[in-house]
């Protein structure tokens, strides 16, 4: 995962893992590129407390996992959605130059879904915000506009179908 934007993949990854095991509420830290998941148990009787850690090999793996999982047809994208909004907070301490440190997903008095995060700036302090789920769909939302045009179009001569003369 040494992509520009490997933090906000991952992310994903794991924002689609939580969505699949039905964990939403929950805390998650990242030291050194492993993470580190705090939750309640999603199943009945809701009595259990899980910890879940993600090495960057399992990371890896389920990002694997779920990309054979996708077909390449037309699919809403609800940038909403765990995954989306976890990739929107990779993205968001990207931006930042930060270092992430911990995410916790909570209500807020005003029933509005809201993101804790905690990361190393580049200023050498720890940041601590609550951002709305809002706004993070709408980071969400910018960063799916510009992968749908980095993408070549078919037929436009880029990519792997075009032959040489």
């Amino acid at each position: 995962m040494a992509a520009r934007y490997s933090e906000s993949r991952a992310l994903r990854t794991i924002g689609q893992e939580l969505n699949r095991r039905g964990i939403d509420l929950f805390e998650l830290r990242c030291l050194r590129k492993e993470y580190y998941l705090q939750c309640g148990d999603p199943n009945p009787p809701y009595t259990g407390f899980l910890e879940i850690t993600f090495s960057d090999d399992e990371i890896d793996s389920l990002d694997t996992a779920a990309a054979s999982g996708r077909g390449n047809g037309v699919t809403f994208v609800d940038f909403e959605a765990l995954p989306e909004v976890l990739r929107a907070i990779g993205r968001y301490v990207e931006n930042k130059e930060g270092t992430l440190l911990r995410i916790s997903s909570s209500v807020a008095a005003s029933e509005q879904e809201m993101m804790g995060l905690e990361y190393d700036g580049r200023d050498g302090r720890v940041h601590v915000e609550q951002l709305p789920v809002s706004a993070l769909a709408e980071i969400a939302m910018r960063m799916y506009k510009e992968r749908s045009r980095a993408k070549p179009s078919p037929g436009s001569g880029a990519g792997p179908e075009q032959r040489r003369h």
